[in-house]
C-alpha cells in the first residue's frame, strides 16, 4: 500500500511515497482505510526531528475513515463502520491499524475531512474550558480562554460534550463564534 515515509529529518521536502506492507490486525484492533488525515505542527516536529521517532516513520497522529478489517476480539467496532481517532501515529498511509478502543464513530454527516481536522482540536478546547479555565455561567467560553474556542467548529448536536448536558456559550448555530471572540 502506499504511504508517505520520512527517511530523514527536515522540511517537507522530506515527505516520501512509499510502498510498505498492508496492515494486519492484531488483539483488539481494527484496520481503518483513511480518507483524511489531520495535519497538525505534532506532524512537523517529528519530521523537523524536534521530537525524534525512530526513522523511518510514516507521519500522521490522528484520522477518519471506514473499518475494514477487525482483529480478534473486536466487538465495539465492524467493518464498514465510520470512524476517527486522533493521537495513532502513521495516518499518512492508505491504511492505518488503530486500538479499537479509541475509535470514535461518526454520525453520517460529519465528513471525513472535518472529523479528522477537529478531534484533537475538540479535545482541546474540552480540556481548555474544564480544566485550564473552567468557564462558569456569565463568562464567554471564547473569550475566557483567549479565543482558542476550537472546539465552535462541532455542530452542537454531535458535540460530546452537548450530549453529556453542558450548555455552551458560543451559539454554534448561527456560526458566530468569532463574534465572541471579539466580544460582539
Amino acid at each position: 500500500m502506499r504511504a508517505i515515509q520520512v527517511y530523514e529529518v527536515g522540511g517537507p521536502e522530506v515527505l516520501r511515497e512509499a510502498m510498505v506492507d498492508q496492515p494486519r490486525p492484531g488483539p483488539g484492533e481494527a484496520v481503518v482505510e483513511v480518507a483524511a488525515s489531520g495535519v497538525n505542527f505534532l506532524d512537523v516536529y517529528h519530521r523537523e526531528g524536534r521530537y525524534s521517532l525512530p526513522l523511518p516513520f510514516t507521519p500522521g497522529a490522528e484520522g477518519a475513515g471506514t473499518v475494514v478489517e477487525v482483529g480478534p476480539g473486536v466487538a465495539d467496532v465492524a467493518v464498514g463502520d465510520r470512524v476517527g481517532w486522533v493521537e495513532i501515529p502513521g495516518t499518512y498511509a492508505e491504511r492505518a491499524v488503530v486500538d479499537s478502543s479509541r475509535l470514535v464513530p461518526l454520525p453520517d454527516d460529519i465528513g471525513f475531512e472535518t472529523a479528522a481536522a477537529v478531534l484533537l482540536q475538540g479535545m482541546t478546547a474540552h480540556y481548555l474550558v474544564k480544566d485550564a479555565y473552567p468557564v462558569q455561567g456569565g463568562r464567554h467560553g471564547a473569550r475566557a480562554c483567549g479565543c482558542w474556542w476550537h472546539g465552535a467548529a462541532f455542530d452542537p448536536a454531535h458535540h460530546p460534550s452537548r450530549r453529556q448536558g453542558d450548555r455552551h456559550d458560543v451559539d454554534h448555530g448561527e456560526g458566530r463564534a468569532g463574534e465572541a471572540c471579539r466580544g460582539r
